[in-house]
């Protein structure tokens, strides 16, 4: 302990719990036991730190990957865990066009309670500089965290598991595989034209998850315990959505690929939603708020015996093949649509008709029906 520098080397070297000052990693190096840092920690390209079974917290954590495999810092024990209380930050070595962490970072958690930078120097082509492949980064505390990616992407740098705390800002956006988690009264927001783009699952589980930019989520959502998430451009959803009671959906298009979101006594105002793919319903839905739900060109809603209700309007444009729009094959199926119901043809598709699509089942229109066509469209059969 005390002022100065440590400068640890070697091959397979064992470091034992202890407490150091600012300390540079240029070998091989293994804790064996808790290690406190009181100011930077810094590893070097061609270097590697061996967290294993153990903890290791710092000050300031600086990571520098190369060409070589499997340098940098290594997180691969359940138990592994960096706590970090100022800044964290992940880095290429210069014209190191295969630095990468990919492998590295696999199980564990680092824990920042500051803020979290991966960072590319002018003369680096690496993209890949942070890949996490398991390891958790929490961000932990109550006040301000800054998430800065310089190269986020799917085959870039990306996080595994992400777990927002405090308040979070990027503008950069980010890129997370299995997981993102906005607990408690924790924020997580995207400002600028930053997305945020998740391979797994997302739960804001009473937090506040706002994306300025597009959203796009291949997993289960779920919004609850008065969660709140809102997607101002386009919010594309690939899986099942679920917003709970008491919890809010806000935006301004939500894209469907998959059922349309359940919404179960919350709010939910996004101003368009769109049906995109050929989707088959699973269970009743009820959607609430003023939007409009658009079902259109070559994609499908089958209801497939189930109870469709939107508060909004509807906008149906069909094609010419028979397995578009809206189908009703069941006799248990029901459409009731609050609002004003807008059914059309698509332009030049002259052979579309809604002669097969409704076959049984019940509509409901309790708002403005109108059936109309777009230039050069079928003129009588929408």
């Amino acid at each position: 302990t005390g002022n100065g520098s440590i400068i640890l080397r070697g091959t397979r070297a064992w470091v034992r719990g202890c407490n150091l000052p600012r300390t540079e990693v240029f070998g091989d190096i293994y804790l064996s036991g808790r290690m406190d840092v009181d100011a930077e920690t810094i590893v070097h390209p061609q270097a590697m730190l061996h967290i294993g079974p153990e903890t290791l917290e710092t000050e300031v954590f600086v990571s520098t990957v190369s060409n070589t495999a499997g340098d940098g810092l290594i997180m691969d024990s359940d138990d592994s865990e960096l706590i970090v209380r100022d800044r964290i930050e992940f880095t290429a070595q210069s014209g190191h066009r295969n630095a990468t962490t990919q492998g590295n970072l696999n199980q564990g958690v680092i824990r920042v309670q500051g803020d979290f930078i991966q960072s590319r120097p002018n003369t680096s082509t690496s993209l890949s500089a942070f890949v996490a492949t398991g390891t958790l980064v929490e961000f932990e505390g109550l006040g301000e965290h800054t998430l800065t990616m310089a190269t986020p992407g799917e085959t870039a740098s990306r996080f595994s598991h992400l777990r927002a705390g405090g308040t979070v800002n990027t503008t950069t956006g980010f890129v997370a595989t299995q997981s993102v988690e906005v607990p408690g009264r924790a924020v997580l927001r995207v400002t600028g034209d930053g997305d945020a783009i998740m391979g797994g699952t997302l739960l804001v589980d009473g937090g506040t998850f706002d994306v300025n930019d597009d959203l796009d989520l291949d997993g289960r959502g779920d919004v609850r315990n008065g969660g709140r998430l809102t997607c101002t451009d386009d919010c594309r959803i690939r899986d099942w959505l679920f917003v709970e009671s008491g919890a809010t959906f806000e935006g301004t298009r939500v894209t469907s690929f998959y059922p349309i979101p359940v919404v179960e006594g919350a709010t939910y105002e996004v101003t368009d939603t769109h049906v995109l793919g050929d989707i088959v319903h699973e269970r009743d839905i009820h959607l609430p708020g003023t939007g409009r739900l658009h079902i259109e060109q070559e994609n499908s809603l089958t209801l497939s015996g189930h109870r469709l209700e939107i508060d909004g309007s509807l906008s149906h444009i069909k094609h010419n093949d028979a397995r578009s729009g809206l189908l009703m094959h069941n006799p248990n199926d029901a459409f009731v649509v609050h609002g004003a119901a807008t059914f059309m043809c698509a332009s030049g598709h002259y052979n579309c008709t809604t002669q097969a699509s409704f076959t049984h089942g019940e509509i409901h229109f309790r708002g403005d029906f109108a059936s109309t066509r777009q230039t050069s469209s079928s003129p009588t059969r929408d």
